[in-house]
């Protein structure tokens, strides 16, 4: 399959991996690239071109009505898939809208498990080819997550008595860090 992506940046590297590992020659870019980089514009309208199937992460950017002929031309020749925060911008997709909000759950979800399954979806519901499609699966917003421990936690009780079981006291107090769950979900941790 060949996949033309737009989307946020933060979606970029963990769909490239996934993208990868599952064989699927992945074209991407993202709105903050486009708008601030037009001269890339010939090379995305190239990849819009060449592309089995086109999954657009639509915003308000204003780089979205300079692309709009680019993606109505395309509408004639391949699915389009566009999801996004607002429904209302969903409006360029060539599926039903079932098929939208299911992709959107699988990028919403994210993490590398819904991210390969996004890619069986579109093989799947969008292009037809006969694979088993798993739905998304939810992935915890907030929590307590420690590296050594296999789960994430909902409450601080849980999250110590099994530290404590796993990996003893602490010999100098505790120590939280706050981050982001798009960045724990992709485990860019460093």
């Amino acid at each position: 399959m060949k996949l033309c992506t737009i989307m946020w940046a933060s979606y970029i590297p963990p769909l490239k991996a996934v993208c990868a590992a599952n064989g699927v020659d992945l074209s991407a870019w993202s709105t903050k690239q486009l708008g601030q980089h037009p001269e890339v514009l010939e090379s995305l309208r190239r990849a819009l071109a060449a592309a089995d199937c086109i999954l657009l992460y639509r915003t308000s950017d204003p780089i979205w009505d300079e692309l709009e002929a680019d993606l109505r031309a395309a509408q004639e020749r391949c699915p389009i898939v566009v999801v996004g925060s607002d429904p209302t911008l969903w409006g360029l997709s060539t599926v039903g809208l079932e098929v939208a909000a299911t992709a959107y759950n699988y990028i919403l979800f994210n993490g590398e498990e819904n991210l390969s399954n996004l890619l069986r979806f579109l093989r799947g519901k969008v292009l037809g080819e006969a694979v088993d499609v798993p739905e998304p699966q939810p992935v915890p917003w907030e929590g307590l997550y420690h590296p050594c421990l296999e789960k994430v936690f909902t409450g601080i009780d849980e999250y110590l008595a099994a530290y404590r079981a796993t990996l003893g006291e602490p010999r100098n107090g505790w120590v939280g860090l706050l981050y982001s769950r798009s960045n724990w979900v992709n485990k860019n941790l460093e």
